[in-house]
């Protein structure tokens, strides 16, 4: 009986491990500004594709940035140093920084 315990335990630690992060996965919009961001798994790493209007020429550009998930968020570190992508779990909007990011369908 007690190993039938320890491979059901083992078999949901690894079930929970193989999701980490899974709810971020997909294209958000700024509810405020012209901004999308696509977050896709990398292998053991986030890909944050962030489409913004670029300051100076106005028009629309695209760039990767990779982020890393522990402790519920995606952390990404840059020259500025790091922000965490974290998910409201009552509203169900992304928070980066204050900025608000609401799921497309």
């Amino acid at each position: 009986m007690k190993i039938w315990t320890i491979l059901f335990v083992l078999l949901l630690s690894l079930v929970g491990c193989s999701n980490s992060g899974s709810e971020f996965e997909g294209k958000w919009q700024n509810i405020k500004k012209e901004e999308k961001l696509e977050i896709k798994k990398n292998g053991d790493t986030f890909l944050i594709s962030v489409t913004e209007k670029d300051f100076f020429s106005g028009r629309m550009t695209t760039h990767d940035i990779p982020g890393t998930y522990a402790n519920g968020a995606i952390k990404v570190s840059g020259l500025m140093g790091s922000l965490d992508l974290v998910i409201d779990k009552s509203t169900g909007m992304l928070i980066i920084s204050g900025e608000k990011y609401r799921r497309e369908k």
